[in-house]
């Protein structure tokens, strides 16, 4: 039996930013992270990978799209940069 969605997550942002830099950000998480999606996508290429993370992400959006990731959740539109208008228009 295949599932339609993965749902994982781990929270990365604050109201105002990153809680790490974007750099180590991706030394340290997207090179896991992007293992655990390649992975999933061997089981079942098909799989929508879900990621929650907390409040403003904007610096890595970029990369959770260059590694797989289909729904970013929450939006969180208070958080700096993270207004669903102005993200549609980039992502």
């Amino acid at each position: 039996m295949w599932v339609d969605m993965i749902w994982a997550g781990d929270d990365f942002g604050s109201q105002n930013g990153m809680l790490i830099s974007p750099d180590l950000w991706r030394q340290y998480f997207k090179p896991r992270i992007k293992y655990m999606f390649d992975e999933l996508r061997k089981v079942n290429p098909d799989v929508i990978l879900a990621w929650h993370t907390c409040g403003s992400v904007l610096p890595i959006i970029p990369d959770l799209i260059g590694i797989g990731l289909d729904v970013l959740n929450p939006i969180q539109p208070l958080a700096a940069g993270m207004n669903g208008e102005y993200l549609k228009k980039p992502f």
